[in-house]
């Protein structure tokens, strides 16, 4: 989730644009709703506890 964000208030959208794949489509942008987001972000604090839960009991 690294790229430029903003906000469009006509939509109600927060969008990101980052960079895509090498080729005609450079930069890739992603439209999320409050809602969708703060899904997103719940996602990403779950799977960091796992992750670290997991090193924690894996350590090298």
């Amino acid at each position: 989730m690294h790229g430029r964000w903003g906000f469009q208030y006509g939509d109600q959208a927060i969008l990101n644009v980052a960079p895509g794949m090498i080729g005609t489509k450079r930069l890739k942008e992603t439209r999320y709703s409050v809602d969708e987001l703060k899904a997103e972000l719940l996602l990403i604090k779950a799977i960091s506890k796992e992750f670290i839960s997991i090193r924690e009991k894996w350590q090298i």
